[in-house]
């Protein structure tokens, strides 16, 4: 009996991790969402500013928009939506980096962070979920 105990309770805190997981990602990809649409809408980035109607501003358009499709696949599918958030995080930050009209590491941070973090915890979720699926398939056999 006390096996078995020790299995719930191991398979019940791996439950609980994978879900703080899932929600830390989607509330801090949804804050990065709210925060990078707010600065665009209201007041804009100065270097959005300075960019006007240039290749690079529709770009960089372009991977936010692709990262909030990421976001949302992300609520439905954690690992689709964690590598797709990570890739597109990685891929502002590089363009950001080496762009003529984008300069500063600031920047860099400021609008790659709130994609790359959420994809990475996304990615622990389904890494908790696979493993507390496992331990479960286990424990049936025994």
């Amino acid at each position: 009996m006390g096996e078995k105990f020790r299995n719930t309770r191991s398979a019940l805190r791996t439950m609980i991790s994978f879900r703080n997981y899932r929600w830390a990602a989607r509330l801090l990809g949804f804050t990065g969402v709210v925060l990078i649409a707010s600065f665009m809408i209201g007041e804009g980035f100065p270097m959005i500013k300075a960019a006007k109607a240039s290749y690079d501003l529709l770009f960089l358009l372009t991977l936010f928009t692709f990262s909030f499709f990421a976001y949302v696949v992300g609520w439905i599918i954690e690992i689709v939506g964690g590598a797709l958030l990570t890739l597109a995080g990685l891929a502002i930050a590089v363009y950001i980096s080496f762009s003529q009209v984008f300069t500063g590491t600031g920047y860099i941070f400021l609008l790659s962070v709130p994609f790359i973090l959420p994809g990475i915890l996304f990615l622990l979720s389904w890494r908790n979920k696979v493993m507390r699926m496992r331990e479960a398939s286990q424990n049936l056999k025994q």
